[in-house]
């Protein structure tokens, strides 16, 4: 089998390889990052508590995800 293949450096070939596969990674999250667009939320409305309005309360807007954890997208005391 030595002789039919030849000298071959399988660990150059190897090495070469992975510098291929890191760059297509870096290359895809690179266009990926660049196809990306901001996105605005708004939200509008009356935090009610036994039908009375809510002072001074902490409301948080997290953006739910089903693989990584959840976002914190917002923080605010109400007025």
């Amino acid at each position: 089998m030595r002789k039919i293949l030849g000298d071959f450096n399988y660990l150059a070939i190897l090495q070469k390889m992975n510098g291929f596969i890191v760059f297509c990674v870096l290359a895809l999250s690179l266009v990926a990052s660049s196809l990306a667009e901001k996105q605005n939320i708004t939200i509008k409305g009356i935090a009610l508590c036994n039908k009375r309005t809510m002072a001074n309360a902490h409301v948080e807007l997290m953006e739910k995800d089903t693989i990584d954890p959840n976002d914190l997208l917002a923080s605010e005391f109400l007025a």
